[in-house]
């Protein structure tokens, strides 16, 4: 048997064949997604569906419910806050916590649509991690995670052609990096930081150029 024939024969006895018609431009999405990580069309389908099945042959996706008003309650139920219902599809309580979040939204634990915890404390947080699919875009000259920093923290959008970063962590506390060019008087510098909300949000309006 030469090589040709080995490999066809060994795709035959290994590989079961599948034929997929998908939506006009859904095709385009698969590569994407597939390039993004670093693999063909193929194993990305393969991944998913396993991610999806689990080792007893259930299907994640078939166990949710539709999301409507008895969803909503399970929802407060959760103590989920209301913004975030409309990005959500549907949910499950079997088998621990599911959430298949909306088309067009993400979230940054799981780095999908589909969010799963074992216990209500672990779903509860980490609905709060997700949001819309960033597109790249700048709003007011800042992109889209730093916009997203300044509206929790009501900045005047006066200031955001100022900001080159804006960040949050529970260790470093607020930071806002100004541009090139600008600077605060209340620090001195461009950086501007504080371990408190209530300190840290009068201090833009000491900002301006050099």
């Amino acid at each position: 048997m030469n090589r040709i024939d080995y490999q066809a024969q060994f795709t035959r006895d290994h590989y079961d064949r599948l034929s997929l018609y998908l939506p006009k431009g859904m095709k385009e999405k698969a590569r994407h997604a597939a390039d993004q990580n670093g693999t063909s069309v193929n194993d990305y389908i393969i991944r998913l569906i396993d991610r999806d099945i689990d080792e007893q042959g259930h299907s994640h996706l078939a166990t949710l419910s539709r999301f409507g008003e008895p969803e909503k309650r399970i929802l407060q139920k959760w103590q989920v806050a209301a913004k975030y219902y409309d990005m959500i599809e549907a949910i499950s309580e079997q088998e621990g916590y599911y959430v298949l979040l909306k088309q067009g939204f993400t979230n940054d634990v799981t780095g999908s649509r589909t969010i799963h915890a074992e216990n209500l404390k672990d779903i509860r947080i980490m609905i709060t991690k997700s949001h819309p699919v960033r597109t790249g875009q700048l709003v007011d000259g800042v992109n889209e995670v730093t916009a997203e920093w300044l509206r929790k923290w009501q900045t005047p959008r006066k200031y955001y052609h100022m900001i080159e970063s804006a960040t949050f962590t529970r260790e470093d506390g607020f930071t806002i990096v100004l541009k090139e060019g600008f600077t605060n008087d209340a620090t001195g510098s461009r950086v501007i930081h504080s371990d408190s909300l209530k300190v840290f949000k009068p201090l833009i309006k000491h900002s301006h150029s050099v």
